[in-house]
Parts: C-alpha cells; structure tokens; sequence
C-alpha cells in the first residue's frame, strides 16, 4: 500500500518489504524507502550460522542509533550518484573495456535473467498480494551465450 498519494497516483510504493524464500531454504528480507531525511541510504547485512556480516556501512551512513554515546554521520549521501558515483565510474569502463577488446561481459545474460525474474516477481506478488515464485514470471528463455 503506498503511503504517498502521489505514489499511489503512479500505481507505485514509497516504502516497502519483501521476504524471498531461497531454493537452500535461507530467508532474505528487504526493505526499502524512496526517501531517508538523513540521506541517501543502502547496505546489505547478512546473518549466518558462523557470522554476520555488514556492506555499505561508513562514516556517510545516514544511520543513526539512540544510544547513549554514539556519533551521527558526519554527512549523509545526498542522492544515489552521491552515493554510487565511483561504482557507476568503474561499471562504465567495464563496459566500454568489454567492448573495446571484445570481452565477455562481466554480468552474464543469466544473471542479468535472474535479476530481472526477482524484479518482476516482487511487482507481481505486490500487485496480486499473494507470494510470487520466480520460475512464474513467464520470462521467455533466452538463447544460449557465446
């Protein structure tokens, strides 16, 4: 349900959360908002048996704890190009390498495939309000690489 009426103009959600159910039997759970009055904010925090683990953290994380003692962010990330600026940098000159010498791509089009059907399974099951699994997305099979 969106919480902007704006976003519900769009047929769209300012906020939202998805549990996936991986095929080993491991959970994921995303959430996300289009707007974080600290700034910019994505990370990725993962909880194993052995370990857990944390990306995307750093001083410009527009985190902020309510604990005694701890420090805000110095500044939070503006935007996403604030925020991914090098990343896409670097992406592009992979690609215009790839291209320029004739390499293989460094995101297959399996994975590229696989991304999409999680993508679109996600928009399917908000708009049905019912679990979505990927192999029901009905993507056409796309030919075999090389």
């Amino acid at each position: 349900m969106p919480n902007s009426p704006w976003m519900a103009e769009l047929d769209d959600v300012d906020v939202s959360a998805a549990v996936l159910h991986l095929s080993g039997g491991g959970l994921v759970i995303l959430s996300g908002t289009r707007r974080d009055p600290l700034g910019y904010d994505v990370r990725l925090e993962v909880f194993g048996t052995g370990d857990s683990i944390a990306v995307g953290l750093d001083t410009r994380s527009p985190i902020r704890s309510v604990e005694p003692g701890t420090q805000p962010p110095i500044s939070g990330y503006r935007d996403f190009w604030d925020r991914f600026e090098a990343a896409y940098r670097a992406e592009l000159a992979a690609f215009v390498e790839t291209v320029r010498t004739n390499a293989p791509s460094p995101c297959s089009l399996d994975e590229a495939r696989a991304a999409l059907a999680v993508a679109l399974a996600a928009e399917q099951s908000r708009t049905e309000r019912r679990p979505i699994a990927i192999d029901g997305v009905g993507l056409a099979q796309a030919p075999p690489e090389g």
